[in-house]
């Protein structure tokens, strides 16, 4: 999978621990670093991403198509609504990917 180019926000800092995401021929991926490449992946179309980064950044209703995301505890869990994958990340994890997405660090991953 590493051939996707995977990245994480600038606001991980050096943490090893992150959510990735990475471009693809059909949108964007998503994965937990902790998987270590190893894990299940969440693919989003790109309407989907555009969507999903919205309500990342605007704290707006779900309803891009992709996911669910809900709080348990400290916790923010996304589980694919096509295949049922889960992904979780820490409270420190999620608050980085927000920040990047608030920064517009992955509006461009969609090709074009």
């Amino acid at each position: 999978m590493s051939r996707h180019g995977w990245r994480k926000s600038q606001h991980s800092g050096a943490g090893q621990n992150c959510v990735e995401v990475a471009p693809a021929e059909q949108g964007v991926l998503l994965r937990d670093s902790k998987d270590r490449g190893a894990g299940p992946v969440i693919a989003f179309t790109p309407d989907q991403w555009t969507a999903f980064l919205h309500e990342v950044t605007t704290a707006a209703a779900g309803a891009n198509g992709a996911v669910t995301v809900h709080t348990v505890g400290t916790e923010t869990h996304l589980l694919a609504v096509a295949s049922g994958v889960r992904l979780r990340f820490t409270a420190s994890e999620w608050a980085a990917f927000r920040s990047g997405a608030r920064d517009g660090e992955f509006d461009l991953l969609v090709r074009s």
